[in-house]
Parts: structure tokens; C-alpha cells; sequence
């Protein structure tokens, strides 16, 4: 693989974390570092990641490299992370080059990238991770939807992307052809299953943008403004921090997370009692699981075994299908491992 011309190379495996610094003329280039505590803690995630980047605001004007997921809580969890002199296909080639590997989830048949559309990131996606689905982060879109056609133009597009069913979203490209054929042009040259929801061939778990990503770039906007070194200190001292606090986190119930009840209760109440299991919550979450699908077919014969025919499936749901797995407080635990247990897998 090509070093950008590189002199030295760094590659360092310490039992708590993974780094790689590239130098260039002696100076530095490029590094990336993916933690162990975090590359424990996806096993127990979702398929599904978000790649972004940057610019850092220091003296040296680099670019932060981000890979992310979400815990079943709802929180933002960086995986690994990249200072870089400039976002680029090589640069994500690199990143993704040393991470890849690691990533063993994205392996599978339901895996998920979200990313924008620029900088050469679906090849690289392809390249690296050649098994995961890869969706671009609408947003991205809508926003340079009404950069290019005005701000009225972005509903119509929104109206398109999130339509559930092929006629819903034909209804919605008929009416953007009608009023507007210069953007009907410019969305037929991006295939619909890399943003259209009903195109999609896998769960993308209500995820239609990388909000993620870009949220971990405001929570790090201190760290931004910092040198090189003392960025990447701050970045590994907020992660751990997370892993501390969220396992510390009190919740309302023991058994499921925050998210979950709350979403839970705000759909029952907004449903009738007649489209809505006679169940505890909790067992509905837990005691696997109730099959709500965000689509118009379960996605999991297990969960759809455990209900009888008249079970309804609930559009916007938080997933495909409510895993009973991913939103137990259990769960949240073995993501966030307690420092007693760092030590033993250190040792």
C-alpha cells in the first residue's frame, strides 16, 4: 500500500489500544488509534457505522478522521479515530486499511456504512469493507438539493427519501419532475438504494443521515483547537470517560435502556389498544421481542415466530426489528466494560 511518501513508519499494538504514525521529512504525516476498550465494545453494537471528517483548528491545519457507532441508549460511541493532512481517497484508504480488520461485525450480510458522497469513500468502502451496504447520508443530500435548487426543493427530497413504499416514493419523483427537472436530473444520477428508504435492502435502524458522526465533531470542538498530541490525548480521555459514566448511568428501569422505554412509551401511547401487544413493556423489549418493523416485513423469523397473525407492524419503529438484545441494560454493561475488567483483558 502506498505510504504517501512516508520515511518511517510507526505501527505500535499496546494491550489496551492500536497506533499508527506515518512520518514524512521527519515530521509528522498522518496517525490513526483504535482502542481496544471500543473494539470490545462494538461486538455488542450494531452493524452499522458512520464515516466523517473534520478540520481541526489548531496551528497545523489537519483533518479528523471518525469512525462511529451508536450504544442502544442512543449515544455516540467513536470507535477509532485519524489525524490526517488532508481528507482524501488515499488518506480514507489508509485509515480504513488499518481498522478494517478489526471491524469484525462489518463483515457480516447486515452491515452498514453511512458517509457522505465526496472524497472517494465509496470506493474505499468497497475496497475495505466489501460486504457492508453502504447509504449516503441524506442531509448531505437535502442540503445540496437547496444549495442547487432552493430551500423549497428539500422537502420535496425528504418526501422522496423517506418514502416506505415503491408507489409512495414514484408519487414523490413524479411530483419533483413535474415542478422541478433539473433536480429529478441530478437525483436520477445517484442510485435510489444509496439514499431512497424503500430502496434500501437492509436495516439502516431509522438512520437515514450521519448525524452520528457529526456529533462526536461538536462534542470534540475544544479538542479541535488543541496540537496534534494533546488532541488525540483528549479524544482517548473522553472516550474512556464515556465507558466510565454511561455504565454509571442510572436508568428507569433495570432491565432495558432509556431510549427504548421512552420510544416505547411514546408509540404506545400513540397507538390504539388493538395495534399494541397486552404485554409488559419490559417484556415486549426483553423477552424476545416484540417484531415491529419499520419496513412492511419482518426482518427476523425468530421475533416473528413469537407473535401470532394479528400482530400489526408499526411504521418508524426504532429498527427493522426491536432486538431484545441490543436495548437490554445487559447489554449496555458489556459495551461499557468496568475498569476491573480492562485491567484483566490488559493482563
Amino acid at each position: 500500500m502506498d505510504n504517501g511518501g512516508a520515511e518511517k513508519r510507526k505501527e505500535t499494538t499496546y494491550p489496551h489500544a492500536i497506533y499508527v504514525l506515518d512520518r514524512k521529512d521527519g515530521c509528522f504525516q498522518r496517525c490513526w488509534v483504535f482502542p481496544r476498550a471500543t473494539r470490545k465494545a462494538f461486538q455488542h453494537c450494531r452493524n452499522i457505522i458512520s464515516l466523517d471528517g473534520t478540520h481541526t483548528k489548531a496551528q497545523h491545519r489537519l483533518v479528523l478522521l471518525i469512525v462511529s457507532t451508536l450504544d442502544g441508549n442512543g449515544n455516540i460511541l467513536p470507535l477509532a479515530w485519524a489525524l490526517v493532512e488532508f481528507e482524501n481517497e488515499e488518506n480514507w484508504d489508509w485509515f480504513l486499511h488499518g481498522v478494517a480488520p478489526f471491524l469484525e461485525g462489518m463483515r457480516k450480510a447486515d452491515a452498514v456504512v453511512i458517509s457522505d458522497r465526496q472524497k472517494g469513500l465509496r470506493n474505499t468502502v468497497r475496497k475495505h469493507l466489501p460486504r457492508a451496504r453502504q447509504a449516503h447520508c441524506c442531509r448531505h443530500l437535502s442540503e445540496n438539493v437547496g444549495a442547487k435548487f432552493g430551500k423549497v426543493s428539500t422537502s420535496q427530497f425528504w418526501r422522496a427519501a423517506r418514502a416506505r413504499t415503491e408507489e409512495a416514493y414514484r408519487l414523490a419523483t413524479d411530483d419533483i419532475k413535474k415542478n422541478n427537472s433539473a433536480m429529478a436530473t441530478y437525483l436520477e444520477a445517484i442510485p435510489a438504494s444509496y439514499w431512497a428508504f424503500h430502496a434500501f435492502p437492509r436495516p439502516r435502524y431509522g438512520q437515514e443521515t450521519s448525524n452520528f458522526a457529526e456529533s462526536i465533531n461538536n462534542h470534540w470542538k475544544e479538542a479541535r483547537e488543541q496540537p496534534a498530541g494533546r488532541l488525540l490525548l483528549w479524544a482517548w480521555n473522553w472516550t474512556m470517560n464515556k465507558f466510565y459514566t454511561r455504565r454509571r448511568q442510572p436508568q428507569k428501569t433495570a432491565r432495558i435502556t432509556d431510549a427504548a422505554w421512552t420510544y416505547l412509551e411514546q408509540e404506545k401511547n400513540e397507538l390504539e389498544d388493538s395495534m399494541w401487544c397486552r404485554r409488559p413493556m419490559e417484556s415486549v423489549v426483553c423477552g424476545l421481542p416484540m417484531a415491529t418493523c419499520i419496513g412492511s416485513t419482518y426482518t427476523n423469523e425468530n421475533a416473528a415466530a413469537k407473535h401470532s397473525k394479528t400482530d400489526k407492524c408499526h411504521v418508524g419503529m426504532l429498527c427493522s426489528c426491536v432486538e431484545s438484545s441490543f436495548w437490554s441494560r445487559k447489554t449496555i454493561l458489556a459495551i461499557y466494560i468496568d475498569w476491573e475488567s480492562i485491567g484483566r483483558l490488559i493482563c
